[in-house]
């Protein structure tokens, strides 16, 4: 999404909501896109790199069992200041879940709900640019939980990680090697194409951390190709929320 545009449907969003009595969370959410211009340079911009751990891969069906994210502010990761935060389900977890990331069902029987969570996570993520790896699964949840919560879908630019890869790195023979894998954009073959030695997959904070790993390889990128402007992030990477 372009800038300007997102910028219209968050005027029509306060417009809409002008006369609602809101939480000071749903209203600093509301000017999440202040202080933003087209031609701001990506590595000065602050991101929220985030990633959910959930219970199956059904956005209908499946449940958040937990959340993480880190801030990456002036092109620096911030190991300082981490979000990670389990979450009760409110039902079972599957044995092929508990495979897959390690969650059992004792670490999350007394963790607070999802609302209570994602109303911590907003409040950490403040006007952040939020990235994702294939962002649509994970926005999901964000969305849905800020529509039920406060009538609106979050207005920060969201970057999809798996898209800007996409864009700049497109299959052979144009660039991108496709060897490392059957899914040559999937987290596990882009930690082997860049190289990255540091990370623990399948936990929500590990993979936001890789998340983030990738995210300065590729704003590196932008700028090297002449292309390190916020609108060019956006037109490369921006996340394009399906309507409902």
């Amino acid at each position: 999404m372009v800038l300007a545009a997102a910028r219209i449907k968050n005027y029509l969003t306060r417009a809409f909501l002008a006369r609602r009595d809101l939480t000071n969370t749903a209203q600093n959410n509301l000017i999440a896109l202040e202080g933003l211009h087209a031609g701001a340079d990506v590595r000065h911009l602050d991101y929220v790199v985030f990633d959910l751990e959930t219970s199956g891969v059904s956005t209908s069906e499946d449940r958040v069992l937990s959340v993480g994210a880190i801030r990456v502010s002036g092109g620096l990761i911030d190991l300082d200041s981490c979000f990670h935060q389990y979450v009760n389900p409110g039902q079972d977890i599957s044995n092929d879940s508990v495979t897959l990331h390690g969650i059992k069902p004792d670490q999350v029987a007394q963790a607070p709900t999802l609302d209570k969570v994602f109303h911590d996570f907003m409040g950490y993520a403040g006007s952040s640019i939020l990235v994702a790896h294939q962002a649509a699964f994970d926005m999901h949840f964000l969305q849905s939980y800020m529509k039920r919560r406060y009538g609106f879908p979050p207005q920060n630019l969201v970057i999809d990680t798996l898209t800007l890869v996409r864009s700049l790195f497109p299959p052979r023979p144009f660039g991108y090697d496709e060897k490392f894998a059957a899914r040559p954009y999937s987290l596990d073959s882009l930690v082997q194409h860049f190289d990255i030695k540091l990370g623990v997959r399948h936990t929500a904070l590990g993979d936001a951390l890789i998340t983030a790993l990738i995210l300065q390889r590729l704003l590196a990128r932008l700028v090297k190709v002449g292309k390190g402007e916020l609108k060019h992030l956006l037109s490369l990477g921006g996340f394009q929320p399906k309507k409902t």
